[in-house]
C-alpha cells in the first residue's frame, strides 16, 4: 500500500472511523460516562438515599440528618490496533480501500468499548436468576425487571443485552410472541426493541470476549444507565502517520478506558442454558 497518502485520503481515513464507530459500540450510551480523565484511575462518588423526617417543635434546632457516601474506583486498560501499511506492498492507496481500514479500526474500537461495559455488568454482586435448565424466558425478564422495581431502581434508561441464542428461545415461547409481535414488529425483524421497560440489545459471539460463558450456561444482564460507570482517559482516536524505520504508513487507532459496576442494585445477571 501506498507511496504517498494525500490529506484527502487522511482525512476519508479519519471520517470512516468517526462514522463507523459509533454505529459498531452497541452499548455507547448505556452507561455513564466520563471524558479525559487525567490520572492513574477515576474515583465515582455514590451517595446513598437520603430520608427526611419530622421537623420537631417550632423554633428547635433542624435535626441534621445524613447519608451513606463511598467511592468506587475505576483504574485503566491500555489498548491500540496498529496496522502498518508498507509502502513496497503497493504502489498507490485508493480512497475506497483507505475508508475500509478506517472500518476495520473503527469496529475493532467499538467491540472493545462494549466489552469494557459486559466485563463491569460481570463484576457485579448482584445473585443471578438462575438457569434452571431454560434458555431466555419471558419469566425470566419479568423477574428481573420485578427485582429492579423492588429495589426501587429508576424505570427509565433500562437495558436488557442476550445473544441471538437468547432471543430465538424467547420469540418462541407463545407469551412473547403473542405481546411482541403485535406490538414491536421490529424486535421480530432481529432489530432493537424494548421490553418489559427494557431496550433489548443483542450481540453475537466475540473474539474480545462477548457475554461470559460457563458450559452451557450464557450469563446475560438487565441493568439501568446509572449502575454503570465508563471513564476514558484517552479518548478514543485514531491516527495514520509515516514511520521511516518501517517505510510504512501506520493507522493506528488507541483508547485508555475502563469501567466499573456503580449500583448493584441496578444489574441482574440472568443465566440461560442455551441447550434447552
Amino acid at each position: 500500500m501506498p507511496i504517498s497518502l494525500s490529506n484527502v485520503a487522511v482525512e476519508a481515513f479519519r471520517d470512516q472511523f468517526t462514522n463507523v464507530y459509533q454505529a459498531a459500540a452497541v452499548l455507547g450510551n448505556t452507561s455513564q460516562s466520563v471524558m479525559s480523565v487525567v490520572g492513574e484511575a477515576y474515583k465515582w462518588p455514590i451517595q446513598g438515599a437520603g430520608l427526611m423526617v419530622e421537623r420537631g417543635a417550632f423554633q428547635s434546632l433542624l435535626p441534621v440528618s445524613d447519608i451513606d457516601y463511598n467511592q468506587v474506583t475505576t483504574t485503566f486498560d491500555n489498548y491500540v490496533l496498529n496496522l502498518p501499511v508498507d509502502i513496497f506492498q503497493q504502489a498507490e492507496l485508493n480512497i475506497n480501500a483507505m475508508q475500509s481500514l478506517g472500518s476495520v479500526h473503527a469496529k475493532a474500537a467499538g467491540r472493545r468499548e462494549d466489552q469494557f461495559i459486559i466485563d463491569a455488568l460481570n463484576t457485579t454482586t448482584t445473585s443471578p436468576i438462575a438457569a434452571d435448565g431454560k434458555n431466555m424466558t419471558v419469566e425470566k425478564i419479568v423477574a428481573a425487571a420485578t427485582q429492579m422495581d423492588e429495589a426501587n431502581v429508576d424505570a427509565d434508561d433500562r437495558f436488557l443485552i442476550m445473544t441471538p441464542s437468547q432471543l430465538k428461545s424467547l420469540m418462541s415461547e407463545e407469551t412473547a410472541t403473542s405481546t411482541l409481535y403485535v406490538n414491536n414488529h421490529v424486535l421480530m425483524n432481529g432489530q432493537i426493541d424494548t421490553f418489559m421497560g427494557f431496550r433489548v440489545i443483542t450481540i453475537g459471539n466475540r473474539d474480545t470476549g462477548g457475554l461470559p460463558k460457563d458450559g452451557d450456561n450464557r450469563t446475560c444482564f438487565a441493568w439501568q444507565k446509572d449502575a454503570v460507570g465508563r471513564a476514558y482517559s484517552l479518548n478514543p482516536h485514531t491516527e495514520v502517520d509515516w514511520s521511516p524505520a518501517h517505510q510504512s504508513w501506520l493507522t493506528i487507532s488507541r483508547m485508555r478506558c475502563g469501567a466499573s459496576a456503580l449500583l448493584s442494585d441496578g444489574i441482574v445477571p440472568i443465566l440461560c442454558d442455551e441447550t434447552a
